[in-house]
């Protein structure tokens, strides 16, 4: 098997989900633990591990890791950003940095071609995570963490095109025109984020948190 193997990861949010891709972007395999909060560390290797022992693909053939990079848990996002690094380390592979808002985002485009996607998740205390995406990939809003009030604001100004809206903090705000899904994504889907990282340059994408939110915990001045 040639080199050049895409591992697609996330534990961004409750689930942990992995997907092997071909270079071709077929899939060879797809593991996914619907509720692991709290214990990515544990599921995740023997995941990835059971992936590749399924495939009889060698850790060996691995070009490109592709990870979700938040926002999301704190410590889901540094789980599996700590073990695609430890996968890069190993393998010389190289890593690509997904944002979770915009992985959500490519998915509601992938089901309907040619509508802007609006990401709305809630981060609690009165705030959300939003990104608003065009389908040929451009940001009409940037990935960011603003108050519900104003994420309604520009939701509905971004509505002035067709717009498909997603994410847990759906139920946060009014937006009249946006289209909703029959389904609400159940999290990330490792396929899709596996092959839109397959074709971004790994230098404008690096692998680091993108939290938007400060932690909780702060060093004593």
């Amino acid at each position: 098997m040639s080199r050049g193997l895409v591992l697609a990861i996330d534990t961004s949010f409750g689930p942990v989900s992995a997907a092997l891709l071909a270079p071709d972007g077929r899939v060879m395999g797809h593991r996914r633990v619907g509720d692991a909060a709290g214990q990515q560390a544990e599921v995740l290797p023997p995941l990835v591990g059971e992936i590749f022992s399924a495939c009889d693909a060698s850790f060996s053939d691995l070009g490109r890791v592709v990870v979700s990079t938040g926002p999301g848990a704190f410590t889901g996002v540094r789980v599996g950003i700590a073990f695609a690094k430890g996968l890069h380390i190993a393998t010389g592979a190289v890593l690509v940095g997904v944002s979770s808002l915009v992985c959500l985002a490519v998915q509601a485009n992938a089901d309907h071609p040619g509508v802007r996607a609006g990401v709305i998740v809630d981060a609690r205390r009165g705030e959300a995570y939003l990104i608003v995406r065009d389908p040929d990939g451009s940001h009409a809003v940037e990935p960011m963490l603003l108050p519900v009030a104003d994420a309604e604001r520009l939701l509905v100004t971004a509505c002035a095109r067709p717009m498909l809206l997603v994410g847990s903090g759906r139920h946060l705000v009014n937006v009249p025109l946006a289209m909703l899904p029959a389904q609400e994504p159940d999290g990330i889907d490792a396929v899709q984020l596996g092959r839109h990282g397959s074709g971004l340059d790994p230098a404008l994408h690096p692998v680091r948190p993108a939290y938007l939110r400060a932690p909780d915990a702060r060093v004593p001045a």
